[in-house]
């Protein structure tokens, strides 16, 4: 299955706005039933289910993502980007992310595969933050959210091998002022990339 531009259509644009709640550069199909969907492996109108991926970039044949059926860790499918033209001076970069809603203060282990053919990829880390339509956040919440900063990693060809797939991992402390938790994975250069079992699992509370 292979989506570019000419999958988005009007449903996937409709799935967009029930997603973000308005107009962002961004196209996926929400389906609560997935859950995190990591493995890749519920597909709806040609899409991963509960992934968003980056729509201008795809619109224009810059990019294209692929379930890749060839290609698994966990299941029968992986999602694949392929990245055919990449300039830093291009306003919309690619990108692909999942937000989960998340217990405030609760540590996540975040784990994924990835195999990289000469892409790099900046991965990102940490809390959605919430929506201020005056002033911002409070004092209190800029606080909270200066404590727990986003964890930010360049991925490449070392982290993510050339031919083989290697797990990557990672542990996150949400914010005590804000619930949610976003994976993201922002492709800073032309080639293909898969991933694959996507795991965020939260850590129980020692006694």
């Amino acid at each position: 299955m292979r989506m570019t531009g000419t999958d988005v259509g009007a449903a996937g644009f409709l799935a967009l706005l029930a997603v973000s709640g308005c107009v962002v550069p961004g196209i996926g199909v929400h389906d609560r039933s997935a859950g995190v969907n990591g493995d890749f492996e519920v597909v709806r109108g040609g899409f991963p289910a509960n992934w968003i991926l980056s729509r201008y970039p795809l619109r224009s044949g810059d990019v294209e993502a692929v379930i890749d059926t060839t290609e698994a860790v966990s299941g029968n499918r992986s999602l694949k980007i392929i990245v055919h033209r990449y300039a830093d001076a291009d306003r919309w970069k690619p990108f692909v992310f999942r937000s989960i809603d998340a217990i405030e203060g609760a540590t996540y282990d975040v784990s994924f595969w990835l195999k990289s053919r000469n892409c790099r990829v900046l991965m990102e880390l940490g809390n959605e933050g919430r929506y201020h339509m005056f002033g911002g956040p409070s004092a209190e919440e800029q606080a909270d959210y200066d404590a727990h900063p986003r964890i930010r990693e360049i991925l490449g060809r070392e982290e993510t091998g050339h031919n083989e797939w290697r797990r990557v991992h990672y542990r996150y402390t949400v914010p005590e002022t804000d619930g949610s938790l976003r994976f993201e994975l922002k492709f800073l250069s032309t080639g293909t990339l898969w991933i694959d079992d996507v795991r965020i699992e939260r850590q129980e509370a020692r006694r």
